[in-house]
């Protein structure tokens, strides 16, 4: 699989203030995906294009808030004979809250909207609901007293939304679990100065 990007971008800086509009095509070539009739269930089929627009609008309220928004739109502008880019949702839609807490601690709320999403025309399973997943990120730069040592403890899908992503028709009868509980990570480095 090869994907080949292009990108124009307009940009406004303006103190606490930053929009990016971007418009950008992609042309995929040899695309992998599963069909029945391909040796053991995948292959490189026909060529594909994706394009969209993307709104990054980001804003900063004093000097320990920023909050920033993120919305893309795309489509697939030919469809492939083989397939159909069935996952391919056609906007996304975040929200990122950014707290400093203090100099060495920050807070940070992520928001994410995903939308239902179809199937193939011969699968007669109902659609992938939408949902919204909720994680949050804790971090400190100055673990211990010690400058450079830090800790980023985060929990992903605070909601407990079930996540999934479809499954090719006549292939599994669910569909493939990306999350459905809240998860936990912690990270700890150390860049002495």
């Amino acid at each position: 699989e090869i994907i080949k990007t292009t990108e124009i971008s307009y940009i406004h800086d303006d103190n606490n203030l930053l929009v990016k509009n971007t418009l950008y095509s992609s042309q995929i070539k040899d695309l992998i995906a599963f069909q029945n009739f391909a040796p053991f269930g995948y292959g490189n089929f026909e060529n594909a294009r994706i394009s969209g627009y993307e709104l990054e609008v980001s804003r900063k309220i004093g000097i320990d808030l920023d909050i920033s928004g993120n919305l893309t739109l795309q489509q697939s502008d030919r469809e492939s004979a083989a397939l159909k880019l069935y996952e391919l949702a056609p906007w996304l839609l975040s929200l990122s809250i950014d707290y400093r807490y203090s100099p060495d601690t920050s807070i940070n709320l992520l928001l994410q909207t995903i939308p239902s999403a179809g199937r193939e025309a011969s699968d007669n399973r109902s659609d992938l609901s939408s949902s919204m997943t909720a994680d949050v990120t804790l971090s400190h730069n100055t673990l211990f007293g010690l400058r450079g040592l830090a800790i980023t403890g985060s929990v992903k899908n605070l909601s407990a939304q079930d996540i999934k992503f479809a499954s090719p028709a006549d292939t599994y009868a669910n569909d493939y679990i990306h999350s459905d509980s809240p998860s936990l990570w912690i990270e700890l480095t150390y860049r002495p100065e």
